[in-house]
């Protein structure tokens, strides 16, 4: 069959970036630049045109759920004449026979031993280091090409290294940088919407998503995103002692806004970060949001801020779920001294994150208390279910003195009195 195929359009940073010689192109993207979309033309075009049976073609997203969202974008942009879809399997098949894989970088092991032909990494500042060790290594007998885009994130993740080594020439790989003002003068982005970001960001937030620029971790946050990682899992094959879901719900004037919704769960004294359910609308739809989630992991309580609210924050959620647990904390005006203890927990490695968690994450790596800041809505939710696991953990009791000096001698003959 004879195929008329002509690329969509693209504003010219987005084909530069793409759709050159280079082996290897390093992308540090603007938000909402185009630089999704370019990444899948480019892959499509390089399946559709290099691929035929046996030949396979990978998306790699820093979770699962962001593949298949990339996966549904490129599926519903293609025909059927020329393209068959595999949900159970998040692959595209195309009419030459190759096969657009779509996965997840939070289990890298799961990422070797295949060849690929033409790889994008996609949101690459939020991909493991070791997804891009195995993608690296399923591109050595094919000598595939590969797009490696993103958001910058700090300057201590692998993907802002690789991007400086691919500035100062590294051999067979280009560098390529695209900021919000490049998708405004080519029409993707609006002024007034870049402008609205830069007053209601903070200026390390905006310089990072806006305009590609890494700002050094922000040392007044009681996180720095490696103390996050080196408490993260990906899998958990134990049942959780107790399960509590923290929120911190909009404030009364902020109709529409977001509630923060977290859920964390305790085994054996640690605790796991399992979701961040965070959801904006009315009281009606956190309230939905909170007793899905209640009931989706068989929580034990669901701990809610009510300075906001006062009885308000319990009765909403009573009208959705009458018979669910709910334990409302006044909390302190100082957010960051409540998170502290929090904080130290992580110190200790007795809290992990179940895969990533990025936007609350950025939360805890940005949020340092400074008045200008928005409400960290998700850190708050986090906070509240964490204390609550604090507070009921159970403390050495002191010795008893006089108790102890009726036992034996021999029984407490180690024992300092």
């Amino acid at each position: 069959m004879k195929i008329d195929y002509y690329r969509p359009k693209l504003y010219k940073k987005q084909r530069d970036a793409f759709f050159n010689n280079k082996r290897y192109a390093v992308i540090e993207a603007s938000t909402k630049s185009g630089k999704t979309v370019a990444g899948l033309i480019w892959l499509f075009e390089q399946a559709l045109t290099t691929g035929k049976a046996g030949r396979n073609y990978w998306w790699v997203a820093p979770v699962y759920i962001q593949a298949r969202m990339a996966y549904a974008r490129l599926k519903r942009s293609l025909p059927h004449m020329i393209a068959k879809a595999n949900d159970s399997m998040v692959m595209i098949q195309l009419i030459n026979k190759a096969q657009i894989w779509f996965k997840g970088s939070d289990n890298p092991d799961s990422l070797y031993g295949e060849d690929v032909f033409a790889c994008v990494i996609d949101e690459a500042s939020r991909c493991r280091e070791d997804a891009w060790f195995a993608v690296r290594t399923t591109l050595t007998k094919t000598r595939g090409m590969v797009r490696i885009i993103g958001n910058v994130k700090g300057k201590k993740n692998w993907f802002y290294k690789m991007a400086r080594r691919a500035e100062a020439g590294a051999k067979d790989t280009g560098y390529y940088r695209i900021t919000a003002y490049d998708a405004e003068e080519a029409g993707v982005l609006h002024m007034d919407e870049i402008q609205d970001a830069r007053n209601t960001l903070p200026p390390h937030i905006f310089k990072e998503l806006y305009l590609a620029e890494a700002s050094d971790d922000n040392k007044w946050a009681l996180w720095t995103q490696d103390k996050i990682d080196e408490c993260r899992v990906y899998s958990i094959d134990f049942q959780m002692d107790r399960i509590v879901i923290g929120v911190d719900p909009q404030a009364i004037s902020e109709s529409g806004g977001l509630t923060g919704i977290v859920v964390v769960g305790e085994y054996n004294n640690k605790y796991y970060v399992l979701e961040d359910g965070s959801i904006s609308g009315q009281p009606e739809t956190w309230a939905r949001q909170v007793v899905a989630l209640y009931h989706k992991y068989d929580a034990d309580y669901v701990i809610a801020e009510k300075n906001q609210g006062g009885d308000m924050v319990e009765s909403t959620l009573r009208r959705v779920d009458e018979n669910i647990n709910i334990k409302t904390v006044w909390a302190t005006k100082n957010k960051m001294l409540r998170a502290e203890p929090v904080s130290v927990l992580y110190g200790q490695r007795k809290v992990f994150h179940l895969g990533y968690l990025l936007d609350l994450e950025n939360q805890m790596t940005s949020y340092t208390g400074d008045k200008s800041q928005p409400s960290p809505d998700r850190l708050d939710a986090l906070v509240y279910a964490l204390t609550f696991f604090i507070d009921r953990a159970p403390t050495p009791e002191a010795p008893n003195v006089m108790k102890l000096k009726k036992m034996k001698r021999s029984i407490v003959k180690n024992l300092p009195y």
